[in-house]
This record gives C-alpha cells, sequence and structure tokens, in this order.
C-alpha cells in the first residue's frame, strides 16, 4: 500500500515537473518564506521538531495538495493545482540554481528551499527528476556537504530526568562497542533502540548530494565513526541506493549501516530486496570478504535475515578461502526438534543458491568446513548438561547431505552408516552415568546417522538435499527387538 501511494505521488510529481520546465511563472510559498524571516536561526529551526511542524504547516497552508498526493486518498490533484504545483517547481529550480550563500547569510531561503523540496521528495524522487544543470551549483553543494560533516547523534532520555540505569547502561554498551568495530554487538543493541529518524536538513542535504555529487558525498563521510549516524544517512536513501553509495564508500560504518538498513527498516521489521538489490548485496559482500575479521563479524550480525541467504550464497561462490570459513563458523549450532524450523531453513537457501553458482571444487571446499565442523559439535557432545530426549536436526543437514553425495561415494556412506551401527550396537555395554546419559548416546547416534542415511535415499531415489519429511532408522526394529523396547521404555 505505501509503495502505491509513493508511486501515484511521484507519477504526480513528474506530471507537475514536466509542465513546470515550460515558460511561466513561478510561485514562491509565500506564506513559508513569511514565517522563515521572522526566525533568528532558521537553520536550527529546521532541526527543532516542533518549529519544523510549524514551517511545514505554513507550507501545506498553501501547497497542502502536494503532501496529499503521497497519502491513502485516491483522488487525482485537480487542474488548477496542478497549475499551482508546476508553479511551485520552477520557483525551486530557480532557487536552486541561484542560491548564493553570500546572499543568503541567515538560510533564510536555503530554508525555504529546503522545506519545499522536502514535501515533493516524500517518495524519494525529486532531485532524481530534476534536471542535471542543478547540481553545478558550487555554492549550494559545499555548503551542503559542510552540513553533513557536522551530523552528529546524540543520545538523551525520554522524559524528565536521569535515564534509567539500564538505559544508560545500554548506551554506553553500544558507544563502547562503536568505537571499537564489534559488528555483532552493535547490530544486536541497535535493535533494542527506538526508531531514530533522520530530520529535513539531514535528508534533502544527503539526497542531493547523492543526486548530483555522489564522490563528494562519500568523502565528506569517510572520516565517520558513528554507526548512529552512518545509519541514518543509509536511513535516507532507498534500498538499492544505500547499497550502492556503500559500494563507492571505503567507510566501514556506511558499508555496514548500508548492508544493515536493506534487511531492516527503522522499526526493526526484515525488508525484502529485488533482483537488483540482491546484485548489489552480493557485490558488497563480494568487497567485504576480503578483510577477514570484519566478514566474521559480519556473519555474526547479519546471518539471521532472510534477505542475506540468495546475495550472500551467490557471495560465497566467489569469496577467498578464510571467508568460507568466518561463514561456516558464524552459524549457530544447537539440536534442533525434527519439525520445520527458520534457523534451518534460512541457512539452506544460502546454501542452495550457493550450490547453483559455485564450481565443484568450491563447493567441495565447503562441504567439508561444514562437515569437519559438525563432527566436531556432534549435538553438543562436549556439555554434559546437553540431554537429547529424541532424534534432532542441525542448521547444517544441507550441507552435510551434500558432503556426503559430493564428496563420499556409496561406499563411503555406507561404511559411515554402519560404523554409526555399530556404536548403537554396542553402546549398552559401556559405563554411562544415568539412563539419561545412555538414552542422550543413542539419540545422539541416530541424529548423526540421518544426512548419510538421507544422502543414500537421494542419490537411490532423487529428491531434496535437506530432509524435511523422512528420518531414517539404521536397522529394522524386528529384527533388534530388545534395544527398539530397552531404549523406547528410557
Amino acid at each position: 500500500m505505501a509503495k502505491a501511494m509513493t508511486r501515484r505521488g511521484n507519477d504526480q510529481l513528474a506530471a507537475a515537473l514536466a509542465e513546470a520546465k515550460e515558460p511561466g511563472d513561478g510561485l514562491a510559498p509565500a506564506k513559508l518564506i513569511a514565517l522563515v524571516a521572522g526566525l533568528d536561526q532558521p537553520i536550527k529551526s529546521v532541526q527543532d521538531l516542533e518549529q519544523a511542524r510549524e514551517l511545514f504547516e505554513a507550507f501545506d497552508q498553501e501547497f497542502g495538495f502536494i503532501r496529499q498526493s503521497f497519502g491513502p486518498q485516491l483522488a487525482a490533484i485537480q487542474p488548477e493545482a496542478k497549475a499551482r504545483y508546476a508553479g511551485l517547481l520552477r520557483w525551486l529550480m530557480n532557487e536552486l540554481r541561484g542560491w548564493r550563500r553570500t546572499e543568503d547569510s541567515h538560510f533564510r531561503k536555503l530554508v525555504a528551499i529546503l522545506i519545499a523540496a522536502r514535501v515533493c521528495d516524500f517518495g524519494n524522487e525529486l532531485w532524481n527528476l530534476l534536471p542535471e544543470d542543478i547540481g553545478e551549483n558550487r555554492d549550494l553543494s559545499a555548503y551542503l556537504k559542510q552540513l553533513v560533516v557536522s551530523f552528529d547523534v546524540i543520545f538523551s532520555a525520554a522524559g524528565i530526568g536521569a535515564p534509567p540505569i539500564w538505559e544508560a547502561e545500554l548506551v554506553e554498551s553500544f558507544q563502547r562497542a562503536d568505537e571499537v568495530g564489534d559488528w555483532a554487538s552493535i547490530a544486536n543493541i541497535w535493535r533494542r533502540f527506538p526508531p531514530m529518524f533522520p530530520n529535513t536538513l539531514q535528508t534533502e542535504s544527503v539526497r542531493f548530494l547523492y543526486r548530483y555529487d555522489r564522490n563528494g558525498l562519500a568523502q565528506c563521510l569517510a572520516q565517520l565513526h558513528k554507526t548512529a549516524v552512518a545509519m541514518q544517512v543509509a536511513a535516507i536513501l532507498s534500498a538499492e541506493q544505500r547499497l550502492r553509495f556503500a559500494l563507492i564508500s571505503e567507510n566501514q560504518y556506511i558499508q555496514f549501516a548500508g548492508i544493515y538498513r536493506s534487511l531492516v527498516d527503522e522499526r526493526g521489521s526484515h525488508r525484502q530486496l529485488g533482483a537488483d538489490g540482491d546484485a548489489l548485496l552480493t557485490e558488497l559482500l563480494l568487497k567485504v570478504s576480503s578483510d577477514t575479521t570484519r566478514w566474521t563479524a559480519w556473519m555474526k550480525a547479519f546471518l539471521g535475515y532472510s534477505a542475506l541467504q540468495k546475495p550472500l550464497g551467490q557471495a560465497l561462490a566467489q569469496v577467498p578461502q578464510a571467508a568460507l570459513d568466518g561463514y561456516i563458523n558464524s552459524i549457530w549450532l544447537h539440536p534442533k526438534q525434527v519439525k520445520p524450523d527458520p534457523g534451518r531453513c534460512s541457512v539452506t537457501e544460502c546454501l542452495r543458491a550457493f550450490c547453483a553458482e559455485a564450481s565443484p571444487e568450491r563447493r567441495g571446499a565447503l562441504w567439508t568446513l561444514a562437515h569437519t565442523r559438525w563432527l566436531d559439535w556432534d549435538f553438543n557432545k562436549a556439555d554434559p548438561n546437553q540431554h537429547l530426549m529424541g532424534l534432532h536436526w542441525s542448521d547444517l543437514d544441507y550441507a552435510i547431505v551434500a558432503y556426503a553425495l559430493e564428496c563420499m561415494d556409496a561406499a563411503g556412506r555406507n561404511e559411515t552408516m554402519q560404523a554409526i551401527r555399530d556404536q548403537l550396537l554396542s553402546l549398552e555395554h559401556h559405563w554411562h552415568q544415568s539412563f539419561t546419559d545412555i538414552l542422550t548416546a543413542w539419540n545422539r547416534l541416530l541424529s548423526r546417522f540421518q544426512p548419510y542415511a538421507h544422502a543414500t535415499f537421494v542419490a537411490d531415489n532423487g529428491g531434496d538435499w535437506l530432509p524435511e519429511t523422512k528420518t531414517y532408522l539404521p536397522f529394522d526394529p524386528a529384527k533388534n527387538e530388545y534395544l527398539t523396547m530397552m531404549y523406547r521404555a528410557m
């Protein structure tokens, strides 16, 4: 619904702009200009929530139909309003071309320009539609870059009085993580903060520079070392824009925010990317993959997001070997119950995309890393408090089945399954602390047996590599009634 409203508003903006490019008179927002004329510090007024609301209200008294064009109502802009819209855009283009800092030392004219631009730019399309020559105004570009360099975010408590102890500790933890680039902690803590929305000054400065001086914008933010500011910059741009900007930037905070904001919106809801966004995210992941430490930290920060999986899988087909290690070691392994599981499906989606793109040698390398880690983990065998009361799966099951299919032959699979059978048959001959311990050992071996048995089934019959509906017994229960009865009784 929101996208449809934005498209309608942008379509009407484009139509008005097409008319504005024809000869005609400009129409200034007179009530807004009059209000700004009485302000002592117009630039600060734009950054103050209450004062900015008054400025927008003054603009809407004359041009309220523009805001409504981006709203839920289906009514089209009336002919008279269309003419006024075109007149406003003529004024806006003339002011953007002609603004000079020496002639507007108190920035009153600039504030009127930015307020008008913000309303017309609700759908993030205004600057793309405006003429190329507006970017030739070096005075305007230079001042907006100066504003961008000054961007900051200050954390403060809501309400009156000192913040609660937990809130102050949370901010302190975030700031410590931010200083050292602890990306996993940054992502985890950021999710707990309330939404932080950029103001008009930030929004239109960034969008203007992205349109007319993208490299200059990147240079302004090159020395940025604050995630909160990078998040606000990323929130100003569309998903495709923020990823393109992250690709030209060498700033780690901009790159991190570009990925995070493409996966999560301001309120913490997961986003989905289209084909273009997927391709850009893959390219950005490849760019980061050469930095092994950062790659591993980013895997821990981002791995759970569904929109990441396909681009990540495609990137894994090309990343350095160390990045494969970082990916596999970032997957959280915990015994999963035998039922559909979002985390398991998410990892599988990534690995399917990887499998479709990677060479046989690269697939073998990743399957081997996964298999080695899975064997070492062995359903939390190292944890004496981990008790398994039934059969379990893991997030790496697709990769383990892939290993058994592509890195083992039929004889190797049969040998591995027979070794597990032998351990099951001899399990009661070893000392165990309790019935719970021997039952856990039994279920651990049964769980370990599953991927090899499924790979054997797929090799013989075809089918999906992820076992989701079938489980396998190592032997015929009718021929091993004693063991079947004993372990069921326990």
